[in-house]
């Protein structure tokens, strides 16, 4: 494809801030979104929360320049990993130090396997039913935790029918812009309904009380440890998300190549993978879910024409400021949860359609059935039980049996293997 800036272009300064701020609007709604829901998930409350934030903001901003400088070498984005949300979320119940443990030993296997000889089999193994299987049961495991946000005391709650009312407006709003518009209005859609739908919100339902002031500089690295616990059961469950991330790790570089020649594309792959594994074990020990490249990259470059990686230097500049400034942190995530449960399942719609199109050609109606229907009708079952119902299980076996993505994903990779080699 023809770009009006190659990899190794040096646009001017203009265009290159241009092209950087471009590229800052696209990536930070995710980041902003899934910084949230993991922050949400943390003791501590909101001072906690946007101390997450900023963590996760600088994590993401060093990540971005070592991949640009050192790893992959590509114009790729990345921020927070929504499958390692999913893991996260499902251990809940377990130590948070035996999570932490198991997301930087998660973060080491990455490494390990960018520097050894298995990522070609890994790669074989996830096919494209198994990797649509991936897609869809990251959506559909993520379903309690957007109906939560949209209607967190229930419908029959005195502001109840007004969320579910607002909730599908917006929804409805964004699927037909999703259709109207191509290009960058496309890319940017996230962002420009993240502004609107808050604003709406806000006027519909003012705050009742004023926000108390951030500070405008804070250091976010105020504490630093990584406390060891070893479980069994939390380190296969997060393993299996890893596995799922480091490939949907290398499909995200390789998606670059229609718009490349990258004769050392094996070798950028490693890097890349490499320096994802660096990355997730550097979050786990400020306390924070790891990073992922992000697969809308390519649509990102086709939009704009602009390929060269230093473009994202000033993005993971700008971050790291973001990262410094608690008050600016707390701008950016002021939105209220109905907005986010909202801009949560368009995100997800988008993801399913993408699986969906991934399982044309890819086999029989029975192999479909059994490769992907049933693994995820179990991810969805498995992730709809209630909490108190899952603590009757044993206690080793609760990360692994509660966990709706690691029960579907082992069920296609089983399936999969058992039933015939899917087609990549």
């Amino acid at each position: 494809m023809k770009l009006h800036y190659g990899l190794e272009d040096r646009p001017p300064w203009p265009q290159r801030l241009l092209y950087a701020g471009q590229w800052f609007v696209i990536c930070l709604p995710t980041l902003v979104i899934l910084a949230q829901l993991a922050a949400r998930l943390q003791p501590g409350g909101t001072a906690a929360a946007g101390l997450y934030l900023q963590k996760i903001s600088l994590m993401t901003a060093v990540a971005l320049l070592a991949q640009v400088l050192v790893g992959h070498r590509l114009p790729l984005v990345l921020g927070p990993a929504a499958v390692l949300l999913v893991g996260v979320l499902a251990c809940r119940a377990s130590d948070p130090a035996a999570v932490t443990s198991a997301l930087f030993l998660g973060g080491l296997l990455l490494f390990l396997l960018a520097r050894s000889s298995l990522l070609l089999r890994l790669q074989r193994l996830f096919t494209a039913r198994v990797i649509a299987v991936v897609l869809l049961l990251i959506a559909f495991t993520l379903l309690p935790l957007i109906g939560q946000l949209l209607l967190p005391a229930g419908l029959a709650a005195p502001d109840g029918p007004l969320r579910l009312g607002f909730a599908s407006l917006l929804l409805l709003l964004l699927l037909l812009l999703h259709r109207w518009l191509t290009g960058l209005g496309r890319a940017t859609l996230v962002i420009w309904g993240l502004a609107a739908g808050t604003l709406v919100w806000l006027i519909l339902v003012p705050p009742c009380q004023s926000p108390v002031p951030l500070p405008w500089l804070g250091w976010p690295l105020t504490s630093l440890s990584l406390t060891w616990q070893f479980d069994p059961a939390v380190l296969l469950a997060f393993l299996v998300c890893y596995l799922a991330l480091a490939v949907n790790d290398l499909g995200s570089m390789q998606s670059l190549a229609p718009f490349f020649d990258l004769p050392d594309l094996p070798r950028r792959l490693r890097r890349g993978l490499a320096v994802t594994g660096l990355a997730n074990m550097l979050a786990a020990f400020i306390g924070v879910i790891g990073p992922v490249n992000y697969s809308f990259s390519p649509g990102v470059l086709a939009a704009s024409g602009c390929g060269a990686r230093r473009v994202l230097l000033p993005v993971a500049a700008a971050l790291g400021l973001c990262a410094l400034s608690p008050r600016l942190l707390g701008y950016l995530s002021a939105v209220p949860d109905v907005v986010i449960g909202v801009i949560l399942l368009y995100v997800l719609s988008v993801q399913s359609l993408t699986a969906l199109r991934l399982l044309a050609g890819a086999g029989t109606r029975r192999s479909l059935v059994l490769g992907v229907g049933l693994p995820v009708l179990c991810g969805t079952l498995v992730a709809f039980i209630p909490a108190q119902q899952l603590l009757r299980l044993p206690l080793a076996l609760q990360p692994l049996a509660g966990n709706g993505f690691v029960v579907g994903l082992l069920a296609a990779l089983l399936l999969d293997r058992s039933g015939g080699r899917g087609q990549r």
